[in-house]
Parts: structure tokens; C-alpha cells; sequence
């Protein structure tokens, strides 16, 4: 006796694990399109403020203000990750890593820096950090949903390979 799938519902619990989730769902992928898209833009505009705005030297020494440790390193991570992150959930490319790297940028920025202020934004509290490594964390465990351009990549492991 084998452990094959016997019935459709079985055969697609066999298979689920090689699809990038939500395939036969498209509602639930317009809803990862929408927040991948709206995250990816903010995360994008921080880490290109990070580079041409303030420059990674600026950006290093408000770190230092901060008391962020290792201010030089932790700004070229957080910019890099912030822009990079951003355009990788724009596209909808390799979605998991990320958004488990945007939330621990963003995880450091509600300990270091926004805790000690409260929740609100408006009074430098986590209120944004929070929604937005939420957002990240939550892509890192959903993958990037049917609209994404992983789907149309090649690759040896299928499009979960670039999700």
C-alpha cells in the first residue's frame, strides 16, 4: 500500500507546498498585491531618502544620535534592506527573505529608537514601525501571492524558488 493522494482534495494538499500560495485564490492575491505594493513604495522612499537625501553618512550620524550601536554598518543594512526590500515586494521577487529583513529593520527601529516614545507616530512612537514590519513579517509567511513576477521566473525549484 502507498501513501498516494487519493481524493482532489487530498492530490492538492500534496501539491500545496511546491505552489506559491494563493494560486487558486485571486482575491486573496489582489490583497497581497495591494499591500506588497503599498509597503514595497513606503519602504522604498525611506531607503532612497537613506541615499540621497540625507546620504549614508547622514543617515549614519543620526544613527549615532540615536544610539544606535554600530551606527555606520546599521545605516548601510537599513538602507540597503529598506530599498532593495521595497523593490523586491514591488516586483513581487524573493518576497519572503525580503520581508523577514524589512521587519527585523524594523523590529531594531521599534526597540532602539520608537519604544521609549508610545505608539503614536505623531510623538516619534512605534505606531509606523509596527504596521509596517507587521506588513513584512506578514509577506515573509504568505509569499507574494498569483500577481507576482516570481510566477513567471524560471527555476529549477518552480516559482516558489524566487517567491
Amino acid at each position: 500500500m502507498t501513501d498516494a493522494p487519493t481524493t482532489t482534495t487530498d492530490t492538492a494538499r500534496a501539491t500545496s507546498s511546491t505552489a506559491v500560495p494563493h494560486d487558486g485564490a485571486p482575491l486573496a492575491s489582489v490583497g497581497l498585491l495591494i499591500l506588497r505594493l503599498a509597503l514595497g513604495i513606503t519602504f522604498v522612499m525611506h531607503g532612497w531618502q537613506k541615499f540621497s537625501e540625507w546620504g549614508l553618512g547622514g543617515t549614519a550620524q543620526s544613527f549615532d544620535g540615536m544610539d544606535i550601536p554600530a551606527p555606520e554598518a546599521s545605516a548601510v543594512f537599513t538602507a540597503v534592506v529598506e530599498l532593495a526590500g521595497g523593490i523586491a515586494l514591488i516586483l513581487g521577487i524573493l518576497t519572503r527573505i525580503a520581508g523577514v529583513l524589512l521587519a527585523l529593520a524594523m523590529a531594531g527601529a521599534l526597540i532602539l529608537v520608537h519604544a521609549p516614545a508610545g505608539f503614536f507616530a505623531s510623538d516619534g512612537g512605534i505606531e509606523l514601525v509596527l504596521v509596517l514590519g507587521a506588513g513584512a513579517l506578514a509577506l515573509a509567511f504568505t509569499g507574494p501571492g498569483r500577481y507576482a513576477v516570481a510566477r513567471a521566473l524560471p527555476s529549477r525549484g518552480g516559482a516558489q524558488a524566487w517567491a
